[in-house]
């Protein structure tokens, strides 16, 4: 009984058809069931016409999406762009992120994070921008460990953006 009631807890639904499966079931199902969605070089991609559409939101609501970010609300037809599929691909990140340092590093990081933000929110930056920004950036690397070795590499992260 608490077998099958653990197995339930794991179970992912599917973007594109909302099925449920078990984690390691939902990548086979992808593979298999949705092709298009797959990238040549073996990252997952959703592309937006691969989607159902989803007319039931009122116009209203989509009226505001479309002012503040561009498209309308939840799987809308649209271009895959460079920075969604970046974006994707560092949803798929293993791993786990640097604490952001205090002093000047910190502060580098937030000026550099608030240009972002500032860039989305005047329509020249697409939001996934400032996503990528903290999963690249603060990405943790195994055999950094050192403050200060943490704090140059963020420095030379922050450079290359």
């Amino acid at each position: 009984m608490v077998d099958s009631i653990s197995s339930q807890e794991e179970r992912v639904e599917c973007a594109i058809c909302n099925r449920s499966f078990t984690r390691r079931g939902i990548r086979r199902h992808i593979q298999s069931a949705h092709p298009e969605t797959q990238s040549t070089d073996g990252h997952d991609v959703v592309t937006t016409s691969s989607l159902p559409n989803n007319t039931s939101i009122p116009d209203y609501i989509q009226e505001k999406f479309v002012a503040g970010f561009g498209d309308r609300l939840l799987n809308t037809p649209g271009t895959s762009s460079v920075w969604e599929i970046r974006w994707w691909r560092s949803t798929r990140l293993n791993g786990k992120q640097y604490d952001l340092p205090q002093g000047a590093v910190g502060r580098q990081f937030t000026s550099l994070l608030a240009e972002e933000i500032q860039a989305v929110a005047e329509g020249s930056r697409y939001s996934e921008v400032i996503f990528l920004l903290c999963a690249t950036v603060l990405q943790r690397e195994k055999s950094v460990k050192a403050g200060a070795d943490v704090r140059r590499m963020l420095c030379k992260r922050m450079e290359m953006w």
